[in-house]
């Protein structure tokens, strides 16, 4: 047996709050603005009951579920490739259980400015893998990116962004990654002719999800050692000439 779960991709532009979800009320209704995905929850998945500590199978969640559809949640956890590889069981909040969606992000625990950036091994459109131990004595910069579609991303933002960091990518000082939840044989079709200053990386809900992105655009910055200098949200991505010029 395997859960398949609905999940809506809501937004709302200029670096407010915006949250993968999970789903118990039909995709489309209300006021939101979004794309719904699915994702599927394998027989064999590792799951944690996190108020026990204690192993549960999904069918133990699975009739929990049906017997209280908006009372319970399985919390994808994230690895370094941005793949659930273990869930976490919790109850509903009330906020939750009315609304009948679900936020697993908290800027509390996104990576922060003097700590290790958490391992990630990410591929690009181009085809190449780009390991975090890899890119040891170059600066990072990961842009996250909800869809590549409009009205979620913009040309104005695009170019912003690329009159910061072109410079130094140019120079062959910046490693530049645009992460997006857009799947990879998708994005040369919604960029077109469209330049934009990083290399793609297709797929990535995950990260946004590990990383605990609620605002579009947000970027981190990462310097030589694989240290966050900067994590910048919304408006907020102006600020990064400024980060740059304390990496050197």
């Amino acid at each position: 047996m395997r859960l398949v779960t609905p999940c809506f991709v809501s937004a709302l532009l200029l670096g407010t709050l915006t949250s993968f979800a999970q789903q118990t009320t039909p995709a489309g209704r209300g006021e939101r603005t979004g794309m719904t995905y699915r994702y599927t929850i394998p027989d064999d998945a590792v799951i944690y009951d996190d108020s026990t500590g204690k192993r549960m199978t999904l069918a133990e969640f699975a009739a929990l579920n049906r017997a209280d559809p908006r009372g319970h949640r399985l919390r994808p956890a994230y690895n370094e490739y941005g793949k659930p590889d273990q869930y976490r069981y919790r109850r509903a909040t009330r906020e939750e259980r009315e609304t009948g969606h679900f936020n697993d992000r908290d800027p509390a625990y996104a990576p922060k400015p003097g700590q290790q950036m958490p391992r990630f091994v990410m591929k690009g459109t181009n085809g190449h893998e780009y390991r975090l131990t890899d890119l040891a004595g170059k600066p990072i910069i990961l842009s996250f990116w909800v869809t590549l579609r409009p009205p979620f991303m913009s040309k104005a933002q695009l170019e912003a962004l690329a009159k910061q960091i072109t410079p130094a990518m140019e120079a062959g000082k910046l490693v530049s990654l645009g992460v997006t939840g857009d799947a990879p044989d998708q994005i040369a079709n919604l960029l077109g002719a469209q330049p934009v200053p990083f290399v793609p990386v297709g797929d990535g809900r995950g990260f946004l999800e590990k990383f605990h992105v609620v605002s579009f655009p947000s970027v981190i910055l990462i310097d030589k050692t694989g240290k966050v200098v900067a994590n910048l949200s919304g408006s907020e991505t102006q600020q990064l000439a400024d980060s740059l010029k304390a990496l050197n």
